[in-house]
């Protein structure tokens, strides 16, 4: 009997090697650890925004995969221009910016999650946690602005995956403590073991 598939897929949430510390696991290596029974493959290249996820990283889907999908972040972060003309534009405009923003967003993950949730798939969708930019040096309204922005994205991922009967893990309910982060936007090897653990009692949950 063939161990049953679990792909990983998406970003450096996942693909977060290069920030943990010299000789710790990144997510893939503790799922691994944790759930020996699964054929687990790690597909998340960090860097990888959503059209990248659909592009590179779907090739031979089996029907009885089990899918965990973290991506939203890097999309996220190619506006982080916005966070400075909130300090300088007027609020409409930012308003309208953050609604085009979403549907473009929109646009790009519901394609993504209408190829994965073919065949009934079990699939399991990251939201996007709040960054931690206190450890960069900024301010609190700064820290405020980005969670407003992570905020818009999470909308999308949210109502999208409700859309196609997805599990949501909500991170920003646990990414809650500065030992979670490598850096400001990163997992440690400590916000990692809380990823591997959620996603093995989600995949054992059948």
């Amino acid at each position: 009997m063939y161990a049953k598939r679990l792909l990983l897929l998406g970003d450096s949430i996942i693909d977060n090697g290069a920030y943990v510390q010299q000789g710790e696991p990144d997510v893939a290596e503790q799922v691994r650890k944790l759930m020996p029974e699964f054929d687990v493959e790690k597909r998340a290249i960090d860097g990888s925004v959503t059209t990248d996820v659909t592009r590179a990283q779907l090739h031979k889907l089996q029907d009885t995969d089990l899918i965990v999908l973290s991506t939203g972040g890097n999309d996220a972060l190619l506006r982080v221009d916005l966070l400075d003309d909130v300090f300088h534009s007027e609020s409409k405009s930012i308003l309208v910016e953050l609604w085009n923003m979403r549907e473009t967003f929109r646009s790009d993950y519901a394609a993504l999650l209408s190829k994965l949730a073919q065949k009934n798939r079990r699939i399991l969708v990251f939201t996007i946690y709040n960054p931690n930019f206190f450890t960069a040096g900024n301010d609190a309204v700064y820290q405020k602005a980005a969670e407003s922005g992570v905020s818009v994205f999470n909308d999308v991922i949210q109502q999208e995956a409700l859309a196609r009967n997805c599990s949501i893990l909500e991170l920003r309910a646990f990414f809650d403590d500065p030992s979670d982060y490598a850096n400001p936007i990163e997992p440690s090897a400590a916000g990692g073991a809380k990823l591997a653990e959620r996603i093995r009692a989600w995949a054992l949950a059948e």
